[in-house]
């Protein structure tokens, strides 16, 4: 247990960081009043923090899922990805 706010914030501090958040700044003169800020993280940095992760190990797997309707498989919007 923690005694106070900044113990709790100093622990908080010590753990892993993960991918970092970038800003971008995109300037549309024509369009917009003030430039607008893209805030974003890089996929592949997120795919190789979770994938290097040891909690979820024992939860992934990368064997196709098939599900069959009696002798027929099925295919529906989950597996086209739309």
């Amino acid at each position: 247990m923690f005694k106070s706010a900044n113990e709790l914030l100093g622990w908080i501090d010590k753990l892993p960081g993960g991918p970092a958040w970038k800003v971008t700044t995109i300037e549309f003169p024509v369009w917009t009043v003030r430039p607008i800020q893209l805030i974003w993280r890089d996929a592949q940095e997120v795919v190789e923090d979770i994938l290097c992760n040891p909690i979820f190990a024992n939860y992934m797997t990368f064997d196709p899922h098939v599900v069959m309707r009696g002798t027929e498989r099925e295919y529906s919007e989950f597996f086209t990805a739309n």
